[in-house]
């Protein structure tokens, strides 16, 4: 199953009214993102090929890669390094005033817009990060979540495929595999002996998900892994994608400023999304 309503209706629909312009990268990676099944998984979980990466193509990206992984060793060593900057990056955004800015605001465009503006949208975040960890020669494609049994709970993370250290300490077989990697929340997915851990492991282990929770780690919760699809995304065929910038649309800044006000009434779907009657916009409206 591929595409918006890989989460169901309710979902479908709220990626369909989700700020992107049509045909643009992140319209294209949502409508190719396939749901991870027991199906699916065989084939999404073969060894990647090498990265594509041409070196000196995306310089402020290999900038940034080079300060997050300055004195670090290893693939995962990268990992983490990348992992930490954009945390620290995302941390800076949130405490600006860009982040109230709702007029200025903005989602999509290249990875080296989003990195100059900052951003607070976990889609444009994790394919910022994709982007980086190929730049560091990891290949690396995007996670969507959704935690069904919930209203507007979806979120985007990435998924690398590297290599942890072997040998009698760990106890680890040499040979590298894919790991999540919540690049807005600095959360790196790992088993407990250090293997990195799938989206496929998190989806079928509630407790793997559990280790790992902690303060900031907002989208940490088993129920945030009951539904996975994975989008594959190689920035090198950054030529066949179209990176327009949208503004805020009316859809979001509705349910942005019913989650700024603490979400009166309970969680819900506000607009009709599951079927039900329609509630009306300016319902959700008001000053941030």
């Amino acid at each position: 199953m591929r595409g918006p309503g890989v989460f169901g209706s309710a979902y479908g629909r709220m990626l369909e009214r989700w700020p992107r312009a049509p045909g643009s990268v992140d319209d294209v990676l949502g409508r190719e993102m396939v749901l991870l099944a027991p199906e699916t998984a065989p084939a999404l979980y073969q060894p990647p090929g090498s990265v594509r990466y041409g070196k000196g193509s995306r310089p402020e990206l290999e900038r940034f890669v080079e300060r997050a992984i300055a004195g670090v060793t290893g693939e995962e060593g990268k990992v983490r390094g990348i992992a930490q900057a954009l945390g620290r990056w995302h941390h800076a955004f949130e405490e600006s005033p860009a982040a109230a800015d709702y007029e200025a605001y903005r989602f999509g465009g290249t990875e080296e817009s989003i990195l100059a503006r900052g951003s607070d949208n976990c889609a444009d975040i994790a394919r910022l990060a994709c982007a980086l960890y190929q730049v560091a020669g990891l290949p690396a494609r995007l996670g969507f979540l959704a935690d069904t049994d919930q209203a507007y709970c979806g979120h985007v993370i990435c998924e690398v495929f590297y290599r942890v250290p072997a040998g009698p300490v760990r106890g680890l077989a040499p040979g590298a595999l894919w790991g999540a990697v919540d690049p807005e929340t600095n959360v790196v997915y790992q088993h407990p002996d250090g293997r990195p851990a799938s989206l496929w492991d998190l989806h079928r282990s509630p407790q793997l998900v559990e280790l790992h929770r902690g303060p900031g780690r907002v989208y940490t919760y088993p129920g945030q892994f009951r539904a996975v699809a994975i989008s594959h995304y190689d920035i090198a065929d950054s030529e066949r994608y179209d990176y327009t910038e949208v503004p805020l649309n009316d859809y979001v800044r509705g349910i942005w400023r019913m989650g700024d006000a603490g979400w009166p009434g309970g969680l819900r779907w506000l607009f009709g999304e599951d079927g039900g009657e329609e509630s009306r916009l300016d319902s959700a409206r008001g000053s941030r």
